[in-house]
């Protein structure tokens, strides 16, 4: 639906406390998410290595979320580490309400209901600028591989190689710092940053090999 209201409209058919708790976390969300705007929307500084203008942005954030006020700052703090099912167990009623909130929070990670962190994903993926759970979707012209191309060309143009068909059968580990990647067809390409966008379990017990990990690690 094109807004919360609309969508709350629908809910009361399944609950009548669903469809007011979906407005109170619509609204919930607006504002916390205005207080984080500067952390979702660019790199936090780092008062170590940034100084004062470091210390001033992080002051900044902690202000807009004192702004908030006594009962609502703490619930924000709460918030984020939380997972999603214990955001729709404590607000929602309704199994099918449940199930549409924590949909839009798990959409495109590897999280589960029940992982720590997981709520996060009700603000990244529902930003306040664009509408919050009265979001609409925005879909790329061209579809999907426009936009795959587009990026790519943004890429090659500021100096990139991208290699297709090259599949990566391992990460070389020197002394617990990974230092490249061995291609299927044995070719070693060195690099000082690796990035995979595979899943966690591929990426470190296939690829880089468990002798490198802790056994606490291995056991999440």
């Amino acid at each position: 639906f094109s807004s919360a209201t609309s969508t709350a409209d629908q809910i009361s058919e399944f609950s009548q406390m669903d469809e007011k708790a979906y407005l109170e976390l619509d609204g919930f969300l607006s504002r916390i998410g205005k207080a984080l705007d500067p952390v979702l929307t660019a790199p936090l500084k780092n008062p170590k290595t940034d100084g004062l203008t470091g210390s001033f942005d992080l002051m900044k954030v902690g202000w807009a979320l004192r702004k908030l006020g006594k009962k609502e700052m703490p619930e924000a703090l709460r918030f984020l580490p939380m997972t999603i099912q214990d955001v729709v167990d404590e607000r929602f009623e309704s199994v099918q309400v449940k199930a549409l909130v924590a949909a839009t929070s798990l959409k495109g990670s590897w999280l589960a209901p029940r992982s720590a962190g997981s709520a996060y994903g009700l603000l990244h993926h529902n930003p306040h600028w664009a509408g919050g759970l009265e979001r609409t979707t925005t879909y790329a012209e061209g579809g999907p591989g426009a936009l795959a191309d587009a990026v790519a060309s943004a890429a090659r143009a500021s100096g990139a190689v991208i290699r297709t068909g090259s599949a990566v059968s391992d990460i070389v580990v020197e002394r617990g710092i990974c230092t490249g990647v061995v291609l299927d067809n044995g070719e070693q390409v060195n690099a000082e940053r690796i990035v995979s966008a595979l899943d966690p379990r591929t990426t470190f017990e296939s690829l880089t090999g468990q002798d490198w990990l802790e056994p606490e690690f291995l056991e999440k």
